[in-house]
């Protein structure tokens, strides 16, 4: 998708800028994760949290879901391999998101349980902001022709 993207931008924009502004996974998932982070910090402040404890705890989510959605499919990979041939090879087994939302939360959890704030209360908190991040994220997904399906 993203080419179609460049494609068409390239129709009032010199070819390199198009290259230069056309979303892709990264920038969506990097948008996201900014307006998230700066909604999530507006919103501690008029609650009276630190915004320097949900910097951490929105940093340490997003080490954590990478870590899980990319470490967790690698080592169900690794088990397969033994299963079937009794030798196993570390291999890129791609990303999945529902291993990085349980990656993320429980980094989380354990920064909230360090600076003592409730878990329950940070989720209040990011559910709107983690609402539209999840769009960007999608988005991206979509332009880089990696989410949409397989061709039947």
């Amino acid at each position: 998708m993203r080419p179609d993207i460049v494609h068409a931008l390239s129709r009032w924009l010199p070819a390199e800028l198009a290259e230069l502004v056309a979303p892709g996974w990264f920038m969506c998932v990097g948008l996201a994760g900014v307006v998230t982070l700066w909604w999530m910090m507006a919103r501690a402040r008029r609650r009276g949290i630190d915004p320097v404890v949900i910097a951490t705890a929105v940093l340490w989510c997003y080490v954590g879901a990478v870590a899980a959605g990319i470490v967790v499919p690698m080592l169900i990979d690794a088990v397969q391999q033994q299963i079937e041939t009794g030798h196993v090879a570390l291999r890129w087994a791609g990303m999945t998101s529902f291993w990085g939302y349980l990656g993320g939360i429980a980094a989380c959890a354990i920064v909230c349980a360090d600076h003592g704030l409730p878990l329950a209360r940070l989720g209040d908190m990011a559910a709107a902001p983690l609402g539209l991040a999840l769009v960007w994220a999608r988005l991206g997904c979509f332009c880089a022709g990696c989410d949409y399906g397989k061709v039947t």
